[in-house]
């Protein structure tokens, strides 16, 4: 009994620190340098959403609007999309590219080029339409 209770306290903790800081499924997990690279390649635009791990803003917006099957959708069929820690690995993309707080998104060009940057926690739906706004421009 007591070896049962173990297993499942165990699978419980590993399921649940798994979760924890797993990466939505609409971004790629890559450097900013992969995903200009990447870019390059494919001519696919980049949207990057800059964020903190104490930022509830993106906390919300990782359990809401990364979680909207549209825009997901969207960013997989016609982005590169990345997130990058402002306290870590996207501290130099920060200083860069001037954010000044978290989460603030970016639409950027395939060579890296700002096309638009939304600062605060947005909705699927605005980021959505941004998004798709994009799209349709570089289709033309």
């Amino acid at each position: 009994m007591r070896l049962s209770l173990l297993l499942v306290a165990l699978l419980y903790t590993t399921f649940v620190f798994a979760q924890r800081d797993k990466t939505p499924e609409m971004f790629q997990e890559m450097s900013f340098e992969q995903a200009l690279n990447l870019a390059a390649e494919t001519g696919k635009p980049i949207f990057v959403e800059t964020y903190a791990t104490w930022c509830k803003p993106c906390k919300w917006m990782e359990k809401n609007t990364f979680k909207d099957e549209e825009l997901t959708q969207l960013m997989q069929d016609y982005y590169i999309a990345i997130r990058l820690d402002v306290d870590r690995e996207g501290k130099r993309f920060a200083n860069e590219y001037g954010v000044r707080m978290v989460p603030t998104m970016f639409f950027l060009n395939s060579e890296g080029k700002v096309l638009r940057a939304v600062e605060g926690a947005q909705e699927a739906k605005d980021l959505l339409k941004i998004g798709s706004n994009i799209v349709k421009r570089q289709k033309h």
